[in-house]
């Protein structure tokens, strides 16, 4: 039966910056990490039921870092393809060559090359620190994907990434359209930029940028989908709804062959 093949975990979801940008309920939910045993449960049974990948993401996964290494480990066991959505802030050169023998891709957030808009977007002053990792990172067996979110606040200088971007050694550029939920619903109104700006800069920078960019537009079909929350809960992405406990085996198989949200285009 044909169904998702890769599945988000969200390890914990404190994270140690507060962008206002951000679609997550950073500041708004308790701050809760997955407990390592459910951890380690949920993804025995998942690659029992045919999952090939696995993202984990936060808040900031990296600062579970002991608990992060034991769950790459045991993917690495199991034959499962791992990806990490990272801020960057909290990798150095040790980190990163620890990685390298256990992480197959990693994503850092990344929104604009320039201090003063990066600032305004991710309210700290730690732009050098992250874009050094991603050049150190580069150097790795990694596979290194960019994430900026488009906003109103840097859709205008998104071209000042190329430059930088088509100078390292990174698999794919992703731009996602700002999505109002989490902290980024409360500042809205300086962050949204509109369905048509949106597709009109991807196009331009297309048509300059030697790396693959992988676009998500926040009203797009391929949104469709689900994680795996730091309470161990299946939700619904766009709803933001459980759909019950990932340490379940029949919800697991449920939701993993759902025609709802099989979806081949959000691969690993």
């Amino acid at each position: 039966m044909m169904g998702l093949k890769n599945i988000m975990i969200e390890i914990t979801n404190e994270c140690n910056r507060k962008c206002p940008i951000c679609e997550a309920s950073i500041g708004v939910r308790p701050i809760k990490h997955l407990p390592q045993k459910a951890a380690i449960d949920i993804i025995k049974l998942l690659s029992d039921n045919a999952i090939e990948s696995i993202s984990f993401t936060g808040g900031e996964p990296l600062s579970r870092w002991n608990e992060l290494i034991e769950l790459l480990e045991l993917c690495k066991k199991r034959n499962l393809a791992t990806r990490l959505y990272t801020n960057g802030i909290l990798l150095n050169e040790n980190k990163i060559n620890t990685l390298a023998k256990l992480l197959n891709d990693i994503v850092v957030s990344f929104d604009s090359n320039n201090h003063e808009i990066n600032l305004e977007i991710r309210n700290d002053l730690l732009f050098d620190k992250v874009r050094n990792n991603i050049i150190s990172l580069s150097h790795s067996s990694i596979n290194v994907y960019v994430i900026s979110v488009c906003s109103s606040i840097n859709i205008n200088d998104l071209s000042n990434n190329v430059d930088f971007l088509n100078s390292i050694n990174i698999k794919g550029w992703m731009i996602q359209q700002f999505i109002p939920n989490g902290i980024g619903k409360l500042h809205k109104s300086i962050f949204e930029v509109s369905a048509n700006t949106f597709e009109n800069k991807i196009g331009e920078l297309r048509n300059v940028s030697k790396i693959p960019i992988l676009s998500y537009a926040y009203n797009a079909i391929d949104t469709k989908r689900v994680f795996i929350n730091c309470e161990g809960k299946f939700i619904d992405y766009k709803s933001n709804t459980s759909l019950g406990s990932a340490l379940n085996e029949p919800t697991i198989n449920k939701i993993l062959n759902s025609k709802i949200y099989k979806n081949k285009k959000r691969t690993i």
